[in-house]
């Protein structure tokens, strides 16, 4: 449930609020600050997550009042940019830490809050470049999700099951090594990546989305098919090969889209597809494509009543 602390009138409504078990409160305008005192005494005994869009009203006396929050994310912006994290010297129970704009400093220290290791999820769109020390000490890590990283400075992540990198990712081949219970892989805009194969290695991998990428052409043969059910490709042009991905017997979602030119996919070979008994989601954009094309392609899906949407299921 989300709360806008806002459009909160009373301190007996928010404490009724803050009891329930899956709570987030988003604060991104002026609030009655006495709240903070009721929300920061809760966190101490409640799971809580505090999402901050940084502002004007975001005194610094704001993060001394919130300092048993376990889950924070932090939101950046033109107008006020993160580049310290001095403020959260004082946080000595963090599990989750969101870093989650463009606007955030990428050489941003984390010395402040060196004495943090008990991370279960960590996001840093703006990073990774100099912050190895910090990632390194999350000996529990669940989810990491990062503009750039090189595997080649990671220690092994052994409790990682999602991992997005949204612009760079280096040393690809040592990924498997170092997180072997990876289950969720999001390469959602590094373009630059031409070698794929190292998926292959990923054992217990079930959710693959590669997207932006115009070098992947076929999907490459994964070690255990038959645990993947999601396989995205926003955006990569130049997949082709629907062989490829006819070993996956239990895919549920597919998606397969182009921006500037049609899907090279053949036509005869989409209705392959047809053979993964268990897909329910076939999201695809074919773009510019005869009449008599797109009239086959129709008949494919009301066939099949596969639902022809990017959206969760």
């Amino acid at each position: 449930m989300y709360l806008k602390l806002n459009e909160i009138t009373d301190k007996e409504t928010l404490s009724k609020l803050l009891e329930d078990d899956n709570l987030t409160i988003l604060i991104n305008k002026e609030f009655n600050a006495s709240y903070l005192d009721v929300i920061n005494e809760k966190c101490a005994d409640k799971t809580i997550t505090i999402k901050v869009f940084l502002n004007k009203c975001i005194s610094p006396d704001f993060w001394t009042r919130i300092t048993n929050c376990k889950r924070l994310c932090i939101h950046a912006s033109c107008e006020i940019q993160l580049n310290s994290l001095d403020f959260l010297s004082n946080f000595n129970t963090l599990e989750s830490l969101e870093l989650t704009s463009d606007y955030t400093n990428k050489n941003l220290s984390f010395n402040p809050i060196g004495h943090i290791c008990d991370l279960k999820n960590f996001t840093f769109i703006s990073g990774l470049s100099k912050q190895y020390s910090f990632l390194n000490q999350q000996k529990d890590l669940k989810s990491l999700y990062v503009g750039s990283i090189d595997f080649e400075f990671v220690t092994n992540k052994e409790n990682l099951t999602d991992l997005l990198v949204q612009r760079t990712l280096k040393s690809e081949h040592l990924l498997p090594e170092k997180c072997p219970n990876l289950e969720k892989l999001h390469l959602y805009g590094c373009s630059r990546l031409k070698n794929h194969s190292f998926l292959s290695n990923l054992a217990k991998i079930k959710n693959i989305n590669v997207s932006y990428n115009s070098y992947i052409t076929e999907f490459p043969k994964i070690q255990n098919p038959e645990l993947v059910k999601t396989i995205e490709m926003f955006t990569c042009p130049n997949f082709s090969s629907i062989d490829s991905l006819l070993p996956f017997k239990n895919l549920e979602k597919l998606v397969l889209t182009s921006h500037d030119k049609p899907l090279q996919v053949p036509i005869q070979d989409f209705e392959k597809l047809t053979q993964l008994k268990k897909l329910k989601t076939v999201y695809t954009a074919w773009g510019r494509r005869p009449k008599t094309d797109l009239d086959i392609i129709a008949k494919i899906y009301n066939k099949t009543r596969w639902i022809n949407s990017s959206l969760e299921y």
